[in-house]
């Protein structure tokens, strides 16, 4: 079996949203160690929702995609969507008045690197024999 640079960077997506939505969907006062916090329980049930639930999904469409071959497009829509992340995210920082915030201190670099990860394993044309 090979496995193309493309199928990596699929892959470690669905472990990314996988992981990230579990974790949402199962605790999610996680999002107060981020220093994020809700007004009341509607806000509990919305990082559930968007934070674990959507993630959940993406991942599950992620290993659906792979699994009826189509790997390239799914890696472009992870590219768009960690993009538009990253550059909403670093666009509102000074907006927001969140430059200092020790969980965006956390989420541009990592996000960046998340985005750049993405383009190399598109952009890369290895495969590797499993």
């Amino acid at each position: 079996m090979r496995v193309s640079s493309v199928d990596i960077g699929v892959l470690a997506s669905v472990c990314y949203f996988l992981g990230f939505g579990v974790v949402f969907l199962a605790l999610p006062s996680t999002v107060e160690t981020l220093g994020l916090k809700w007004i009341d329980q509607a806000g509990k049930t919305e990082v559930r929702c968007y934070y674990g639930a959507l993630s959940v999904a993406l991942g599950g469409f992620l290993i659906y995609m792979l699994d009826i071959g189509h790997q390239g497009q799914a890696l472009i829509l992870v590219i768009f969507l960690a993009s538009a992340v990253f550059v909403v995210r670093a666009g509102f920082l000074f907006v927001d008045h969140g430059v200092g915030l020790a969980y965006n201190k956390l989420a541009v670099p990592v996000e960046l690197g998340f985005v750049v990860f993405l383009v190399i394993t598109r952009l890369a044309t290895f495969s590797v024999r499993l």
